[in-house]
């Protein structure tokens, strides 16, 4: 039998099942995971995890993700904890009745590093999903929050 047969369905299956997102930004944290919108709202399972290394200085206490419409208004918020080092792992798990705009990790020191922070954004209606985008000072958020 060809195997091309039985790929094509399997990769069609997996691009249908939602967006699979993994980043590792120059904060060292890394996102691995679903994020989707349905007509029913909202869903993100993932974990969220630090790549700085057991014996670095980046250290991430309080961390939130915060979610927010298309009028820059907070619709949600969850504290997933802090992450101490390599061996950290943070279980998300959000499903919500809304659609946000943007996804926003946050933390006390998130904004004390070198480099940028990661945060996602809903594609245009017209696509399904969440791209990523990089910003290095908290005010460059599209929901700008208190700088």
């Amino acid at each position: 039998m060809n195997h091309r047969y039985i790929i094509i369905p399997v990769l069609l299956m997996a691009v249908l099942s939602g967006c699979y997102i993994d980043f590792t930004g120059p904060t060292g944290l890394n996102y691995s995971g679903n994020i989707s919108n349905t007509a029913d709202g909202f869903y993100m399972d993932g974990r969220v995890s630090t790549s700085a290394g057991e014996f670095s200085a980046h250290r991430y206490r309080n961390l939130s993700i915060v979610l927010y419409n298309e009028q820059n208004e907070s619709i949600y918020r969850e504290d997933i904890g802090s992450l101490d080092n390599a061996s950290t792992m943070l279980q998300v798990s959000i499903a919500i009745n809304a659609t946000p705009e943007y996804v926003i990790f946050e933390g006390p020191n998130l904004w004390k590093r070198d480099g940028g922070v990661e945060y996602f954004y809903r594609y245009p209606r017209a696509q399904r999903g969440y791209g990523e985008q990089t910003v290095t000072e908290r005010c460059e958020l599209p929901p700008t929050p208190p700088c």
